[in-house]
């Protein structure tokens, strides 16, 4: 009866796990305008982020060059594009454009843009982003309370149903715990999420946003699963109930839920989870009953271990899949701060293994040969056991705030840059990429006083003599904002490149600028 319960349980909640959204990777900002670290000659008339995928805006902020925040209109997010428009003309000195967008898999991405309107200003602030590493910790220690609630309660209802033993007080406390963790966990992320002050939990913005990047599918799993566990006091068959939805709770959000192909990843992460909650739901549970009844215990320990095997083996084969989905490649496990997080759990889960190993073939016969003294050692071993499982849920924890290593996009090389100072004019040339073939350029003209320099054209010669290139001569264009661009320069071999600038000041003067740069391959 109790398997085909279960199973009837089980399959629509892998069902409603496959028909969810299409996977994603978590966004990354792959270019801006203005360019991160630009000057420019005059305010820009337009800010715009692209992301490599689409993203939901949470805050979207301009800080001026005194620290006075800079209103913005026509904030609108499509196709991975972030745009805005300054309301005013900006004043000249740095300003910095900060950011925090929700990616599809739920967690909120933040950063900032730096950029200069006629000169930089040293004394500004460079980072605008608050770290927020009180709420990130409170954040953490919430999730790991929730994430406790689930295991503990859910594996312990299930151990008991499944074994006909009596419901101890940790399942229920932890159920309660759960139930208490959750509401903050919900607070927490919508206040990590929007980058706001703890003081701002009292309005209804931080918990609007935590239901709605990621956490409202959890939410409405988590809850009646742990409000199963607590009707568990009442028949053990809601412990059965407990598990696909605690299982499900887990599998639904985060960085592996949104894994491609999201039907194989979202299956995986739902039976690594229902394996995680029931292997270590039933250690405590196991190790109050072992305090009062060793001899009972004794009798189902054999069926017990055996009906364990297996699931550990599949928690192991199922965490591996999602370990090389989530990695891409074996080096990020050394040079990526998730990789490094996974490095600690499964130096954990090593030392459990060699535990539970020792457990299955020497304590469990000992158990059997002398119920008092064989109960007496597996009790301190399953307590060790049951310590280092919550060591790993609290290191796992921390994958919340380390972007897995597949969602990474490679750095971009650094343009080019070059300065060609003139007695009258200087010219501030950006080269994009800055390596051997198309390239395009921005120019910033300016007086000696750092000032914008208006000119009535420009044109641009890049010559490679040393290899018989000659003269490729562009006349830039004057955008909006005030730089000076010319498009796809067939720059085609790398080495040294004479660069000749010439500005037309009005009908009958013009200044020569002349310099040269090295190209890479």
């Amino acid at each position: 009866m109790w398997p085909r319960l279960a199973f009837l349980v089980l399959l629509p909640m892998l069902a409603a796990l496959n028909g969810a959204a299409p996977a994603s990777a978590h966004a990354a900002l792959i270019g801006s305008t203005p360019a991160e670290g630009a000057t420019l000659a005059q305010s820009p008339a337009r800010f715009e982020l692209r992301f490599n995928e689409p993203v939901r805006v949470l805050v979207l902020g301009l800080v001026g060059p005194h620290g006075a925040p800079v209103p913005l209109a026509g904030v609108a997010a499509a196709d991975g594009m972030v745009s805005a428009a300054p309301v005013a003309g900006l004043d000249q000195g740095t300003h910095v454009l900060s950011y925090r967008i929700a990616s599809a898999d739920g967690h909120p991405v933040a950063g900032t843009l730096v950029f200069s309107i006629g000169q930089a200003d040293t004394a500004s602030s460079t980072n605008a982003e608050l770290r927020g590493l009180a709420t990130r910790a409170l954040l953490w220690s919430a999730r790991l309370a929730l994430m406790l609630g689930l295991t503990v309660g859910a594996g312990g209802a299930f151990f008991a149903a499944m074994f006909g033993m009596g419901q101890p007080r940790v399942v229920m406390a932890a159920a309660c715990l759960g139930l208490a963790a959750l509401p903050a966990v919900i607070g927490l992320h919508g206040i990590d999420a929007l980058g706001q002050p703890l003081g701002r939990l009292t309005e209804g913005a931080p918990w609007i946003t935590g239901l709605t990047t990621g956490l409202g599918a959890t939410a409405a799993l988590a809850a009646p699963a742990l409000l199963a566990i607590l009707a568990t006091s009442r028949t053990v068959r809601f412990g059965l109930v407990s598990l696909p939805l605690a299982a499900a709770a887990f599998a639904v959000s985060g960085h592996a839920a949104t894994a491609a192909p999201i039907v194989l990843m979202r299956s995986t992460l739902f039976v690594h989870t229902a394996c995680m909650v029931v292997w270590i739901g039933a250690l405590l549970p196991l190790r109050h009953r072992l305090g009062r009844d060793p001899g009972g215990v004794a009798q189902i320990l054999p069926r017990f271990s055996a009906a364990i095997l297996p699931v550990f083996l599949l928690l192991l084969a199922s965490g591996a899949v999602l370990a090389v989905v989530q990695l891409g490649s074996i080096g990020a496990i050394l040079d990526t701060a998730y990789g490094g997080v996974l490095a600690m759990k499964l130096m954990l889960v090593a030392a459990i293994c060699l535990l539970a190993a020792w457990n299955r073939r020497a304590l469990t016969p000992a158990l059997l040969y002398d119920p008092p003294a064989g109960a007496a050692w597996l009790r301190r071993s399953i307590a060790a056991e049951a310590l280092l499982a919550i060591l790993i849920l609290a290191v796992a924890g921390l994958w919340r705030f380390t972007p897995p290593p597949r969602t990474l996009v490679p750095p971009r090389p650094a343009p080019l840059a070059m300065h060609i100072h003139g007695e009258r004019v200087m010219a501030d040339i950006t080269v994009t990429p800055g390596r051997a073939g198309p390239n395009d350029l921005a120019i910033v003209l300016q007086t000696g006083s750092f000032t914008p320099f208006v000119a009535q054209e420009v044109n641009v010669s890049f010559a490679a003599k040393a290899a018989g290139i000659a003269a490729i001569i562009r006349k830039a264009r004057r955008g909006d904002d005030g730089v000076w661009r010319a498009d796809a320069l067939p720059l085609v071999i790398p080495g040294l490149w004479q660069v000749t600038l010439d500005v037309l000041v009005n009908d009958f003067e013009q200044v020569t600028l002349e310099d040269a740069m090295q190209l890479s391959p």
